[in-house]
């Protein structure tokens, strides 16, 4: 993270933790175990739209696998959409885990309503650094790039045409030997 989106990230969580009873305590080792379990999410998101990319690709652009091209789309553009919202997963989740590890401790406990404002909030957070900050950009325009490609794989792109049907005739002409000529030869 840049320096900038560090201090970001460092006042909108002290702010979100402001409202919250002044008996809790939120360390360093908190805000990474936060800013990790995001970064999980949108490393998962990454590394599932690039092996479906790939794996999109051989009978797209190779013409390999042709014969299970329409499995290979189907899964391409699931995994596509779903690396997309990976992120947002991950933020979500830590949001939550971190409002309930701090709550945990906290003296008094955390009143209902101030757990609630506070997920919220860190949730809200959660997604904007996934998306921003850690990465979850690259998964988006991955996944994009997967499911296209299995939507190419459907329309038949590339590699994936039928191949030409020939003539039985126009085979064996191909494949007649032309005449041998002898040089000094004269024609007839």
């Amino acid at each position: 993270m840049t320096l900038t989106m560090r201090k970001a990230l460092l006042l909108s969580i002290a702010a979100i933790l402001m409202g919250l009873a002044s008996a809790c305590s939120w360390s360093k080792k908190n805000e990474d175990d936060y800013v990790a379990a995001i970064m999980v999410f949108s490393i998962l998101g990454i590394v599932f739209s690039l092996i479906t990319v790939i794996v999109a690709s051989l009978p797209l652009c190779c013409g390999i696998m042709k014969p299970i091209g329409t499995i290979i789309a189907v899964v391409a553009i699931v995994v596509g959409i779903i690396s997309i919202f990976l992120p947002a997963v991950g933020g979500m989740v830590s949001g939550t885990g971190a409002v309930n590890q701090l709550c945990d401790s906290c003296a008094g406990g955390c009143s209902e309503q101030d757990k609630k404002n506070a997920t919220d909030a860190m949730n809200a957070l959660g997604i904007l650094i996934a998306y921003l900050a850690a990465f979850g950009w690259a998964a988006i325009i991955l996944g994009i790039v997967a499911a296209a490609l299995g939507c190419c794989i459907c329309c038949k792109c590339c590699k994936m045409k039928d191949d030409p049907v020939v003539p039985l005739v126009a085979a064996v002409a191909a494949n007649a030997q032309p005449p041998v000529v002898v040089v000094g030869q004269v024609e007839k």
